[in-house]
């Protein structure tokens, strides 16, 4: 009996595509829009949001969201600026 994947064994993934300065930019762009209208919203939520009759509800929420949004902004550090590592010679 044959193993499930031996069937996609063969496939290989799809070459990087080639540095564009222009999508850099556009990736920077949208990255700082984010991150601002997810602080705006952050401040927003836990400044003037919080349901006073729930904070049981209230906070365990909010503090979810701001964890994301930490994890977001991590995530956009680490994109920031890609570097790929050379390709070896004879490799």
């Amino acid at each position: 009996m044959a193993f499930y994947f031996d069937a996609f064994e063969h496939r290989t993934p799809p070459p990087p595509l080639v540095h564009s300065a222009r999508r850099e930019r556009v990736f920077h762009f949208l990255a700082i829009v984010s991150l601002m209208l997810g602080a705006w919203y952050i401040t927003w939520r836990w400044g003037w949001s919080l349901n006073t009759h729930a904070l049981w509800f209230a906070i365990p929420l909010a503090t979810a969201e701001t964890v994301a949004f930490l994890g977001m902004c991590l995530f956009m550090f680490n994109l920031w600026r890609v570097r790929d590592t050379p390709i070896a010679e004879g490799a």
